[in-house]
């Protein structure tokens, strides 16, 4: 391909215009708390930058794709200006970690998009449909991958809040669904952007064969463009008939747990005196009492002895009433700490000791040693009154901390709690604000209610509901203390829910299943010609007839056979 022709395409698709949206789309999507419309449009936008370098020649190949790599690692940067600058002591090496993070990202993403581009080659002979739903698989296995490194989900690019019309797919298959939606609108959309271009400024008969394999091969794969958008409306449908935000009506036979985040105000005294002092106001009228993560310090076996002494001293006669207390706790020996979680009453210890799993690299994990149990679930005794008489109602609890709940596998229970409880530390409010969208996605993809309790300066704490936004409550941390009632059926014998029972096995199934069969079953669809599939049929017909008129009319009126230099 020469100069001139390369000069075309920049020309359709300027190239100040094109770096200048992936750089603000990439400044919108990739802050600590993703939002589902900023991501589709960045991942378009790369795309579309995919679809250009790959009808240029080998070095305007690698400018074009350098050019958006850097717009997107810069974009993605300045997100997250806020929380890296302040994430290590160093402000500067952690907004160089933070940079090389996003740039690493952005380089999987844009290779994710090539290969989607690469494997509609006319030379693959891969099924139209097939060619189509490529880069939503590949940016779904890509992103669960990724959500095994120890911070999670945390630093990817899975959408965590703007999904309303999704959230039904979170109890069956997690939060893949929600990348994989997110891959096939940017799809969607990329190829809108490509088809209008062409349609405005459309190639002359001076374009060699090259760019017209490239768009006789964009039709192709673009020819079941109908049905994908008609599949995505029709995959929002099922929140007008199920949504995990119809909470359940559990009746008078309901255990009714109220349920304290304990966070006390700042002052000179002690941490252990300020969190004991606070959680006396609260012992009367909460049955469960959370400390956020590390809400104290212990370094031998007598100071902890000490520390549960005290805990069950504030209690006096509420037997059952609990406190989940958060601690460090040296280990003997080391210079380390465990990052533990305890529960118990005024007469006894529950039979649950849970230990934080996932450490922030760099900021925990180099005075900190993690655990590899995954938490229990036990059986928690609370008095419930029926009119005169208290009875003894068992609640199944569960617990993580903080970071531990933007790792979706952590509660492969085989047990489903009704109750997690979630201690947590953040150090910024966009981390705060991240790690609480992080635990609702867990609320709905496993089925239990959270209790969020983020002692950081910037936290947020509240209950996330299993039933979505409506029933949930949030306040920030300078609020303070609060107590709410939780509603829980009695007995609780709720089944797991699909995606807690088989993890990421049913989302690769689903991908599996979705590739090779929905394009036979979309052809079958398109020549019946019926209904909503006859107008889509008649689209992409109409589109591909009049693309390959288009070619043929140029193909007669050219004076000399059409000459590729090699």
């Amino acid at each position: 391909m020469d100069a001139t022709t390369v000069g075309r395409l920049f020309a359709r698709r300027p190239p100040l215009a094109a770096i200048s949206a992936t750089t603000v789309t990439s400044y919108l999507a990739l802050s600590t708390n993703p939002s589902f419309v900023p991501v589709v449009l960045v991942l378009s936008c790369i795309l579309v930058a995919a679809h250009d370098a790959a009808l240029t020649s080998n070095d305007n190949t690698s400018a074009i794709i350098l050019i958006h790599w850097l717009a997107v690692s810069v974009g993605g940067t300045l997100a997250r200006l806020g929380p890296s600058w302040s994430a290590l002591s160093t402000p500067w090496a952690s907004l160089a970690l933070s940079f090389v993070g996003i740039a690493l990202h952005a380089a999987i993403a844009i290779g994710a998009a090539r290969l989607s581009w690469w494997m509609a080659s006319p030379a693959l002979h891969l099924p139209s449909w097939t060619q189509l739903v490529a880069f939503p698989a590949i940016w779904t296995v890509i992103e669960m991958g990724l959500s095994q490194t120890p911070v999670g989900r945390l630093l990817t690019w899975t959408p965590m809040s703007g999904y309303h019309a999704y959230t039904w797919t979170l109890p069956f298959v997690g939060v893949s669904a929600i990348d994989w939606l997110a891959g096939a609108w940017a799809v969607a959309l990329s190829h809108g952007l490509i088809a209008s271009q062409d349609v405005n400024e459309p190639y002359s008969d001076e374009d060699d064969a090259d760019d017209r394999a490239g768009h006789v091969q964009k039709s192709s794969s673009s020819k079941h463009l109908p049905l994908l958008v008609v599949l995505l409306a029709v995959l929002a449908a099922p929140l007008y008939v199920y949504s995990p935000s119809h909470a359940v009506d559990y009746g008078a036979e309901a255990t009714l747990v109220p349920v304290a985040c304990i966070l006390p105000p700042a002052s000179d005294a002690t941490a252990l005196s300020r969190y004991l002092d606070e959680s006396k106001k609260f012992v009367s009228t909460a049955r469960l009492l959370v400390w956020p993560e590390a809400a104290v310090t212990v370094s031998t076996r007598e100071e902890k002895d000490h520390l549960f002494h005290q805990v069950r001293g504030i209690l006096n006669s509420q037997h059952y009433t609990w406190v989940a207390v958060s601690y460090l706790e040296r280990v003997s020996g080391m210079e380390k700490f465990k990052n533990t979680l305890s529960i118990l009453s005024h007469d006894a210890i529950l039979d649950f000791n849970y230990t934080k799993q996932h450490l922030v690299p760099l900021v925990e994990s180099y005075h900190q040693i993690s655990s590899n149990v995954q938490p229990s679930v036990v059986d928690l005794p609370l008095e419930v009154h029926r009119g005169k008489h208290h009875i003894l109602h068992n609640v199944s609890i569960s617990a993580s901390i903080c970071l531990d709940f933007a790792s979706p596998l952590t509660f492969q229970n085989r047990t489903k709690p009704a109750i997690v409880l979630g201690p947590a530390s953040t150090w910024h409010s966009q981390i705060g604000e991240a790690m609480v969208a992080q635990a609702r996605a867990r609320a709905l993809e496993i089925g239990s209610h959270i209790i969020w309790c983020d002692g950081g300066a910037g936290g947020q704490s509240g209950v996330l509901s299993p039933y979505g936004d409506d029933s949930e409550f949030i306040q920030p941390r300078h609020d303070g203390s609060w107590v709410k009632t939780i509603a829980v059926s009695y007995p609780f014998e709720e089944p797991r829910t699909w995606y807690s029972a088989l993890g990421n096995f049913l989302a690769l199934a689903v991908l599996c299943i979705l590739i090779p069969t929905a394009g036979g079953g979309s052809a079958f669809l398109l020549q019946r010609g019926t209904g909503a599939s006859k107008v889509a049929g008649g689209w992409a017909t109409s589109a591909k007839d009049a693309l390959m008129a288009r070619l043929r009319g140029r193909a007669a009126n050219e004076r000399t056979p059409l000459l590729i230099d090699f």
